[in-house]
């Protein structure tokens, strides 16, 4: 079993949500997320009083399924546009999932 996770912005889950539906992926989550660019490396930081970095405001889709799913997906992510959104692609992880336990509630 492997876990999914992609990283993008709201106006391209939808997209994802084919995209999963397409390969076979049942379930798909969603977690909305804020994110915050990062200064440049040559240290280019905000003032502490004069600028404040401002919020992205993306998701987290993620699914667990198994092999094969996951290996097909991965690929077509590769490939994957978000339309009219060139700007802002998709970042897409694969983990392996060692136990999964479903409790009897």
């Amino acid at each position: 079993m492997k876990l999914i996770a992609i990283l993008s912005i709201d106006e391209c889950h939808e997209a994802l949500r084919k995209l999963f539906y397409a390969h076979g992926v049942d379930i798909l989550s969603k977690v909305d997320i804020k994110g915050y660019p990062m200064p440049d490396a040559v240290g280019d930081r905000p003032s502490w009083f004069s600028a404040r970095l401002s919020a992205v405001y993306s998701t987290l889709s993620f699914a667990f399924t198994d092999d094969a799913k996951a290996d097909s997906v991965m690929d077509a992510l590769e490939t994957f546009a978000c339309e009219g959104e060139p700007d802002h692609p998709v970042h897409a992880f694969l983990l392996p999932v060692e136990r999964m336990v479903t409790g009897s509630g």
